[in-house]
């Protein structure tokens, strides 16, 4: 199976997972940089992304500058006058079936329509679930070369199954 291109609803992450809205308290920015910092982790983990694409709400002339975070990374603001909600279906609509898309976002209209341009889509907890596996990325366990647990013994819980599954199955339109 190919790789994926992500597109992430970012204020919607931000808003909606804690460790990334305490960052918010401190600034706009760094609750930014907290999403963008945890893609760039998950890049040099995984190997199951080619591209992310982290759509915020803001003037496109003014953020034009910000466009890139990173390797497989890519910050799109929506233009002015747009919501980041259809400048995400904009990006699928535009490449359309060339691709394999996951759309990450708890936004009704994003998911709905999201699924109409046969885009595999994942609910902001879903994402938070799978990113937050110490065998996924950021534990403290010690990984081979492979990125893979190096502790064979370790296994997820009925419920991190269940929910891995899930997803999985709905990414594969199963």
């Amino acid at each position: 199976m190919g790789k994926n291109i992500y597109i992430l609803d970012g204020y919607n992450l931000v808003h909606r997972i804690p460790r990334w809205r305490e960052q918010l308290d401190i600034s706009l920015e760094r609750g930014r940089e907290a999403l963008l910092t945890y893609c760039r982790q998950w890049m040099q983990a995984r190997g199951d992304v080619w591209l992310f694409y982290v759509v915020f709400d803001g003037d496109s002339d003014v953020m034009a500058s910000q466009s890139s975070a990173g390797a497989g990374i890519r910050v799109v603001y929506s233009r002015t006058g747009e919501t980041a909600d259809d400048r995400i279906l904009d990006i699928v609509h535009e490449f359309g079936d060339k691709y394999r898309y996951v759309v990450v976002s708890d936004d009704n209209y994003v998911s709905r329509n999201a699924k109409g341009l046969s885009a595999a889509v994942m609910s902001v907890d879903e994402f938070a679930t799978v990113l937050s596996k110490k065998s996924t990325i950021g534990g403290s366990k010690k990984r081979g070369s492979s990125g893979v647990d190096s502790n064979s013994d370790d296994k997820l819980s009925a419920q991190d199954e269940k929910s891995i599954t899930e997803s999985l199955m709905r990414e594969w339109n199963v």
